[in-house]
């Protein structure tokens, strides 16, 4: 617990509703739950345009350090062992404050946002 009563995620973050991370905005239930998930179209689209393919690995830097992910073949991103239906709720999770994935995660040295914007000139 934190000074304020909250619980401390192991993000060193607190908020009153981690208190197993499952919560944290973006994150979705590790498989199996039954859970409804809506995944972002843009990252379907990518996919199903051939421009990733599952396996891919996002990366992004925070304070420093390098983070990576897996993109999914159902469009959600794996990361620490959570699966993400968003960029954005990956890249949150990360850096503990809102933030634009698409933006923040890059494939190479393409952002993301980059190869979503190609994707819509190419339609």
């Amino acid at each position: 617990m934190s000074q304020d009563g909250g619980v401390e995620c192991v993000h060193g973050l607190t908020a009153a509703w981690c208190s197993d991370c499952s919560q944290e905005q973006g994150a979705l239930p590790k498989r199996g739950t039954g859970s409804k998930r809506t995944i972002d179209p843009k990252m379907r689209d990518l996919l199903g345009a051939g421009v990733v393919v599952p396996g891919t690995e996002l990366r992004g830097r925070h304070k420093g350090a390098l983070h990576t992910a897996t993109l999914q073949s159902d469009g959600t991103i794996y990361l620490d062992g959570r699966y993400f239906d968003s960029p954005t709720g990956a890249a949150t999770y990360i850096t503990g404050t809102s933030v634009n994935g698409w933006i923040w995660w890059r494939i190479g040295d393409d952002l993301l946002a980059d190869l979503r914007s190609q994707l819509d000139t190419n339609r």
